[in-house]
C-alpha cells in the first residue's frame, strides 16, 4: 500500500492535468452538443422533407459507426483541409457523436408532449414557433434531462478517447 501512495504523490501533477483536459474537453464538447443536436431534433420534427432526410442522414450515419472512427477521421482527415487543434478536433469530434444521441434524445422530448398543448397555443393566436419556445420546449426540456444527464455521464467517459489522443500528440 505504501508503494501505491507513493507513486501516487510521485505522479499527482499528471493526475491533475489529466482530469482538468478531462472536463475540459468534455465541457465544450458537450455544449456545442447541446445546441446542436436541438437544432438537429427541430430539423428532424420539421414539415420540410429535405430538413428530416438531412437530420435522419445524419443521426444514422454518427450512431452506426464507432466513435473511435469519427475521431480519427476528423483528426486525420478534416484537419487535412482546416487547421485545427488536437483539442479542438477531439472537441468536435465528440459534439457530432454526441449531438446525435442529444438530438434523439430532444426529439422524443418533444414529441412526447401532447398535441393539444400545440393545438390550445395555436388557438390563443400563437405561431408554431412561438408555441414551440414557450410553451413545447420548456416542457420537453424538463422530460429530457434524465436521458441527458445519462448522455453527459457516456460523454465524460468517451473523452477518454480524445484525451489519449491529445496526451499522444503533445508528448
Amino acid at each position: 500500500m505504501s508503494k501505491f501512495i507513493e507513486t501516487f504523490f510521485q505522479t499527482y501533477n499528471g493526475f491533475l492535468g489529466a482530469v482538468v483536459v478531462t472536463l475540459q474537453i468534455t465541457i465544450v464538447s458537450l455544449l456545442i452538443a447541446c445546441v446542436f443536436g436541438l437544432v438537429v431534433a427541430l430539423m428532424k420534427i420539421s414539415s420540410f422533407r429535405i430538413l428530416r432526410m438531412v437530420a435522419s442522414g445524419y443521426i444514422g450515419l454518427i450512431r452506426g459507426t464507432p466513435l473511435i472512427v469519427q475521431i480519427m477521421w476528423l483528426y486525420f482527415g478534416i484537419t487535412s483541409f482546416v487547421v485545427l487543434s488536437a483539442f479542438w478536433a477531439g472537441a468536435i469530434a465528440l459534439a457530432i457523436h454526441s449531438g446525435a444521441y442529444i438530438a434523439e434524445i430532444f426529439r422524443g422530448a418533444i414529441q412526447s408532449i401532447d398535441k393539444g398543448q400545440m393545438e390550445a397555443a395555436e388557438s390563443l393566436g400563437m405561431t408554431k414557433s412561438l408555441a414551440m419556445r414557450r410553451i413545447i420546449l420548456p416542457q420537453a426540456f424538463k422530460r429530457a434531462i434524465p436521458p441527458l444527464g445519462n448522455q453527459f455521464i457516456i460523454g465524460l467517459k468517451d473523452s477518454s478517447l480524445v484525451c489519449n489522443e491529445w496526451f499522444i500528440s503533445t508528448v
